[in-house]
């Protein structure tokens, strides 16, 4: 599942044997569900409303996303977190330091699923890709930069 909260975005998927590529556009309030059993995207809307009391964005969904079944334990999820907490949990996680300057992750946001068997290097790099920071391990310590 895909969710713009700001912004636009385009999602890409891979040519499969039962289909062909295809790009879809987001706005904000749209989110993308897709199946990687059928191999088929859908867009959808769910509703963004500002809480003015905490200051942080409240995600009333039009209607229930499928998430896919994961096994218990074989995933963790971030939902809407700020990047400082992400790498302070990851931190927890793998008992590793990764270190940053709060201005380059400053409001910075991560939605996502990784599952557990991902290593924390790949994980590192598929979240400073997607925010173009760059990831540098360094003695069994993570550098993430601008």
């Amino acid at each position: 599942i895909v969710r713009l909260y700001d912004g636009k975005v385009v999602v890409k998927t891979k040519s499969h044997s039962t289909g062909t590529p295809a790009d879809y556009f987001l706005t904000p309030g749209e989110e993308l569900v897709y199946n990687n059993k059928t191999f088929r995207a859908t867009i959808r809307k769910f509703k963004l409303l500002n809480s003015p009391v905490e200051k942080k964005r409240i995600v009333h969904p039009v209607e229930n996303p499928t998430v896919p079944k994961f096994a218990k334990g074989t995933w963790y999820m971030f939902n809407n977190q700020p990047l400082d907490q992400v790498f302070h949990q990851l931190e927890t996680m793998f008992h590793v330091t990764i270190m940053y300057t709060r201005k380059d992750v400053a409001n910075i946001y991560l939605v996502g699923t990784f599952n557990i068997s991902d290593s924390l290097e790949v994980t590192l790099r598929e979240i400073s890709t997607l925010n173009n920071l760059k990831v540098t391990k360094k003695n069994n310590k993570f550098i993430i930069s601008k």
